[in-house]
């Protein structure tokens, strides 16, 4: 069964937004944890967070770069990064 999700960002999203979404529609954080692992990405930490507005829940994420200022990366230099992944296409 093949199963799709559609983006409609007419005013963008950031990747951030987009991951925290996919929690909370059921992937599992140590799936999203174990598959980041196979970016070559320096050191960084994820923070999951969970708040409640107005009885709405919701995920967010916080991504920390470890020691220094993050890098700067071009659309070219992270299609390479997953290019060299290990990550599986349709996974």
């Amino acid at each position: 069964m093949a199963r799709i999700l559609y983006f409609d960002c007419f005013a963008g999203i950031s990747g951030d937004m987009a991951l925290s979404g996919l929690l909370d529609l059921g992937l599992p954080e140590e799936k999203l944890r174990h598959e980041l692992g196979k970016l070559a990405l320096e050191d960084y930490s994820l923070e999951v967070i969970k708040g409640d507005k107005a009885g709405i829940g919701a995920r967010g994420l916080r991504l920390k770069p470890g020691g220094q200022e993050p890098a700067h990366r071009h659309f070219s230099h992270i299609r390479q990064m997953i290019e060299d992944s290990h990550l599986e296409e349709g996974g």
